[in-house]
C-alpha cells in the first residue's frame, strides 16, 4: 500500500515537471516574440507588373477649315467670337466695300488663249530640227576631205616639177578657207541650239506664270462668290470658331481670315497630349489612352492612339488619339482631360515595389536590396532571420518590380513592411 502511494506520488511529480517545462518553454517563446519585429512576407513568383504614365491633353478638331483671301481686303467687323459655334449660312464677317472688294474683272479667257499659244510654241521649239544645218556641215566636211586628197596629189606633182609652187599654195589657201567656214558653221549651230533651249525655258516659264495668274483669278472669284453684294461672308461649314484675324487692316491675298474647327461629335475630334521624350518607346507601342472622367456618359473613357511624333519639341513628344464611332456626348474644344497609358508585363521574381530599397532611385538596371526571411532551428523551435540580398531591377512598374538576384534562393519570402528595426541577421516574427 505504501509502495503504491510512493509510486503514484513519483508519477505525479514527473508529469508535473514535464508540464512545467512545456509551459515555461511555450511562454518563453511567446515572450521573446513580443520583442521581435513583426514582418509580413510575400513569395517572389511570376506575376503581372503594370506600368503607366499619367498625362494631360486637350480636345482638338480633326479637321480645320480655313477661309483664305482671294485678294487684298480689309475686314470691317466679325459677327462671331472665338469659341462660338456656327452653322452653314451663318454670317461670319464683313469686307470693306471701298477697298479691294471684288477687284477688276480679269479676262480669264484671254489668259487661257495665251496659255494655248505658249503651249503650241513650246511644242514647236521642242521638236525643232537642225537637220539642214547638220547636213551643210557634213557636205563641207566632205569638201575639205576631197581638197586634202587633191593637195596630196598636187604636192607629188610639184615635187616632180609638173606644177608651180603658186598653184600648190593657192589650193592650200582654198583648203584653209573651207576649214574656217566649217568652224563658223559649227559655232552657229551650237548658238542656234542654245537659243532654242533658252526659248524653251522662256516658254515654260510663261506657261507657269499664266497658269498661276489663272489660278489666282479663279481662287479670287471662288472666294468672292461666297461674299454677298454688301460684303458679308457666310459660313460654308458647321463648326466652332478657332481663330479670327485683325479688323481695319489691309490683309494680303492668301492670308487666312478665320479658322473653323469642323465639329459634330466625338468622331470629329481628337485627344492631343504631350509627354517627356524619355517615354517615347513606351508610348510608341501603346494602343490606347484611358480617359479619367467622372461622367462617362458625357466623355468617352478611352481613345485609340493613332500618331506618336518621332520628333521631340522642347523635349516633349506629341501624341494624338481618336475616339470610337460609338462615343456619345458633345465634345468641348480646348477641354483639358486627364489620361493614363498603361502596359502589363508578366515576369518571374515579381515582388511589391515597397519591398525594394534602391541605392539610387527606382529604374531599369538600377541596384538595390531586399530582406528575405530564412528559417533556423533553435532551442525554442523554429526561428526566423532577416537576410539582406542585393538585387537588380529588371522591370519597374507602378506598384510591382521584377528583380534579378533571388534566383539562387529556394522559394524566397521577401519582407514587405520594412522598418528601421529590420536589419541583416536580425530575428523577426512572422505576422500571420
Amino acid at each position: 500500500m505504501m509502495e503504491n502511494k510512493v509510486l503514484k506520488t513519483t508519477k505525479n511529480i514527473v508529469v508535473g515537471f514535464f508540464t512545467l517545462i512545456f509551459i515555461m518553454g511555450f511562454f518563453s517563446k511567446s515572450i521573446v516574440n513580443l520583442f521581435l519585429p513583426k514582418v509580413q512576407v510575400v513569395s517572389a513568383i511570376k506575376g503581372s507588373i503594370e506600368k503607366s504614365i499619367d498625362l494631360e491633353g486637350t480636345i482638338e478638331p480633326k479637321e480645320v477649315y480655313k477661309v483664305r483671301l482671294g485678294g487684298n481686303v480689309i475686314v470691317d467687323e466679325y459677327f462671331v467670337k472665338v469659341g462660338q459655334e456656327v452653322k452653314v449660312g451663318d454670317p461670319i464677317f464683313k469686307i470693306n466695300d471701298k477697298y479691294g472688294f471684288k477687284g477688276e474683272d480679269e479676262q480669264i479667257e484671254d489668259l487661257k488663249l495665251l496659255l494655248e499659244k505658249e503651249a503650241v510654241k513650246l511644242d514647236r521649239l521642242k521638236n525643232s530640227s537642225f537637220i539642214i544645218d547638220e547636213k551643210n556641215i557634213e557636205v563641207l566636211e566632205d569638201k575639205i576631205q576631197s581638197k586634202k586628197n587633191e593637195i596630196s596629189k598636187l604636192e607629188q606633182l610639184y615635187e616632180s616639177g609638173a606644177i608651180s609652187l603658186s598653184e600648190l599654195e593657192r589650193n592650200k589657201e582654198s583648203l584653209k578657207d573651207l576649214e574656217n567656214n566649217l568652224e563658223i558653221k559649227k559655232i552657229l549651230l551650237e548658238e542656234k541650239k542654245k537659243e532654242n533651249l533658252l526659248e524653251i525655258k522662256e516658254a515654260e516659264n510663261n506657261i507657269k506664270r499664266i497658269k498661276n495668274e489663272i489660278s489666282e483669278i479663279e481662287n479670287k472669284k471662288k472666294f468672292y462668290a461666297k461674299v454677298s453684294d454688301d460684303g458679308i461672308y457666310y459660313s460654308d461649314v458647321d463648326g466652332v470658331i478657332l481663330r479670327l484675324n485683325q479688323v481695319n487692316r489691309i490683309l494680303g491675298k492668301d492670308t487666312t481670315i478665320i479658322e473653323i474647327g469642323k465639329v459634330k461629335g466625338y468622331n470629329s475630334v481628337k485627344f492631343v497630349a504631350y509627354v517627356p521624350d524619355k517615354y517615347y518607346y513606351f508610348v510608341k507601342n501603346a494602343a490606347k489612352i484611358e480617359i479619367e472622367t467622372e461622367n462617362k456618359n458625357l466623355v468617352p473613357d478611352a481613345a485609340r492612339i493613332v500618331n506618336v511624333s518621332e520628333v521631340a519639341e522642347n523635349k516633349l513628344i506629341k501624341i494624338e488619339a481618336i475616339f470610337g464611332d460609338e462615343a456619345q456626348g458633345v465634345p468641348v474644344l480646348g477641354q483639358r482631360l486627364q489620361g493614363k497609358i498603361s502596359k502589363e508585363y508578366s515576369k518571374e521574381n515579381t515582388i511589391p515595389k515597397v519591398a525594394v530599397i534602391p541605392y539610387d532611385g527606382y529604374g531599369v538596371g538600377k541596384e538595390g536590396y531586399v530582406y528575405v526571411v530564412e528559417e533556423k532551428k533553435g532551442i525554442l523551435g523554429t526561428e526566423y532571420i532577416a537576410k539582406k540580398i542585393d538585387v537588380v531591377m529588371v522591370v519597374v512598374g507602378d506598384n510591382q518590380v521584377c528583380v534579378r538576384g533571388l534566383e539562387t534562393l529556394e522559394k524566397p519570402r521577401v519582407i514587405t513592411n520594412l522598418s528601421y528595426k529590420i536589419k541583416d541577421g536580425v530575428k523577426v516574427h512572422l505576422w500571420d
